[in-house]
């Protein structure tokens, strides 16, 4: 839903960024200085084995099966773009598919608790526990083999095949490769900051991710391809990512542009984009949509313009400015469009809802919000609508909690993309909180038994600003203009900032397709809707099947690859 940049796309990019990062979470702040305790073990005979993202590795040859875990005070990203620079040289198959790199919840440790079981994906048998205190802990885990893998020997009879964790807490972790069975010991070497206090309450967490190290990392250079510079390979490799993980096949198209004229076009026709590039593909792949952007076509005193919520980042962003919410003249807009290579459907309202259009009204508000930025504020709460029912698997409270935590810790605040503005202003209007941090933001919802994914699914409210201004997504911003041209029965409450680009289209809203020019019709007859342009066939499945209600879609469901949508008023 925004302008994006072949050079700089760190906001654009942050979902995908905290995906990636998930692969490498852990924390620094730990109690004791880092330099204190390395000097510690370093007296002790042991030596710095490796350095992660966020931590280093300690071994001692006189104890191969016994590591420490020391964090790093500042984050190395060195270490993980060496690891995507090496990745063709890494032993090991790569991963199948995109986003193969997502560890799943197999265990929770309880701090001086009993042991807990698991079956590895090598076939191996896990025992493990943890014990210790304020300062420091020991992890012991037991490795054998198991009797009952036999569903495993085809993973077991590679040579290469490890186990890869993430063993994590709401306030950090760390990464760990087992290459043998037998028992192995990972000493904590210190809590990091509130650490304990979490461990205490919550155990630590042990993820599996479903690959080796090499797999993993294979998996996220093959995922950070979509976001390439558009061209043959990059839209092809977007491609294969939705039939992969949306199974949409998209079917290639020869029309190109259909010429519409701009007096083919009228005030409140949807326009439902989509861009192979990387971005809007992620976000279909949230949502279930078929598409990443949205804008609305308005007349104005001065002609036709396309009016639409936008972004860019860098200086070098394939959309000209202005950015936020602006207007640009039709014909402009549709040459902008052919090289940013869209694909665009021209949806027209139904006849009902063009005569209630009051193109003064729609006007005077857009001139009211014209300027306001793109409402990253409010980005991730028009999907988030559930606790576990959101997100793609294996990603559950758990993991997200440590995304946000990662995130937090790589982006600072005063950066458009941190987290303070994606989540935590969002929050503190849930919350009437003031909060900077999460650690903050969780001495709210504590006390009250809310986990992060309970209180983002809350839902937002249109009225709220940020910076003093209204925070809204492109399709957001098309539906507030619908509202505000005065096209809905009078009562009817549906929050805008909750609804997804699938949303809006889906909404029985449109015409069944009766108004399309010849041109249309013989570009794409089976459309019920313009394609305007696109080397690709647009569909939208569900287009116009959802009737208007209260409070629509503030708690639905988005699974992939089904994306079910239960029950039918959520």
């Amino acid at each position: 839903p925004a302008h994006k940049n072949k050079h700089d796309m760190m906001a654009q990019k942050t979902i995908l960024l905290l995906l990636v990062c998930s692969l490498f979470l852990s924390f620094c702040s730990a109690h004791s200085t880092v330099s204190e305790v390395r000097s510690a073990y370093l007296e002790r005979g042991f030596v710095v084995q490796e350095h992660h993202l966020l931590h280093e590795v300690m071994t001692h040859s006189a104890e191969p099966n016994s590591v420490v875990i020391l964090p790093h005070e500042h984050v190395n990203l060195s270490w993980l773009w060496n690891e995507l620079h090496q990745v063709h040289q890494l032993d090991g198959e790569p991963a199948e598919g995109y986003f193969d790199f997502l560890p799943a919840l197999q265990s929770t440790l309880q701090l001086n608790g009993a042991s807990s079981q698991w079956l590895g994906r090598c076939g191996w048998q896990f025992s493990a526990s943890l014990t210790g205190n304020a300062s420091s802990a020991n992890l012991i885990v037991q490795i054998k083999e198991s009797a009952s893998s036999a569903n495993h020997d085809a993973v077991r009879s590679s040579p290469s095949c490890s186990e890869f964790y993430d063993f994590g807490t709401r306030e950090g972790g760390f990464l760990h490769e087992f290459l043998r069975t037998g028992e192995h010991r990972i000493e904590i070497a210190s809590w990091r900051q509130y650490e304990y206090q979490d461990v205490q309450t919550r155990g630590l967490r042990v993820f599996l991710f479903p690959g080796s190290r090499s797999q993993t990392i294979a998996s996220v250079a093959k995922t950070a391809e979509l976001f390439n510079e558009v061209g043959p390979k990059q839209v092809q490799d977007n491609v294969d990512f939705l039939a992969q993980q949306m199974q949409w096949a998209l079917q290639p198209r020869a029309a190109g542009l259909v010429a519409l004229q701009e007096e083919d076009i009228q005030n409140g026709d949807y326009l439902a984009i989509t861009r192979l590039d990387g971005l809007d593909p992620l976000i279909m792949f949230g949502t279930g949509g078929h598409t990443g952007h949205t804008a609305v076509a308005l007349w104005f005193e001065d002609g036709l313009h396309i009016c639409e919520s936008t972004d860019a980042v860098g200086n070098h962003p394939y959309w000209p400015p202005p950015y936020g919410v602006i207007r640009t003249p039709f014909k402009q807009w549709v040459q902008q469009a052919m090289d940013a290579h869209y694909l665009v459907g021209v949806l027209r309202l139904a006849p009902q809802y063009r005569e209630r259009f009051n193109n003064a009204t729609a006007a005077e508000w857009f001139f009211k919000v014209q300027g306001m930025p793109y409402g990253w504020h409010n980005f991730i709460f028009t999907f988030m609508d559930t606790e576990f029912n959101n997100l793609p698997r294996p990603i559950t409270p758990p993991l997200f909690e440590q995304v946000m935590a990662l995130w937090e810790r790589i982006i600072p605040i005063g950066d458009r993309g941190s987290l303070y503005n994606f989540l935590l202003q969002g929050l503190n209007h849930r919350f009437n909180s003031s909060c900077t941090d999460l650690h903050c933001m969780y001495g709210v919802i504590d006390p009250l038994k809310v986990n992060l994914e309970q209180a983002t699914a809350i839902p937002e409210q249109d009225q709220w600003r940020y910076e003093g201004n209204y925070s809204m997504v492109c399709d957001v911003f098309v539906f507030r203009l619908y509202q505000n041209a005065g096209i809905f029965a009078a009562g009817l409450d549906i929050q805008a900032t909750e609804q997804t680009p699938k949303d809006t289209y889906q909404m029985a809203l449109f015409d069944t397709g009766e108004w399309r020019p010849q041109l249309c019709i013989d570009a794409d007859p089976a459309l019920p809707y313009c394609q305007l342009m696109g080397n690709y066939t647009l569909t939208l499945p569900g287009y116009n099947s959802i009737a208007l209600y209260g409070s629509m879609n503030h708690a639905c469901p988005s699974l992939p690859p089904v994306y079910a949508r239960m029950p039918t008023n959520c």
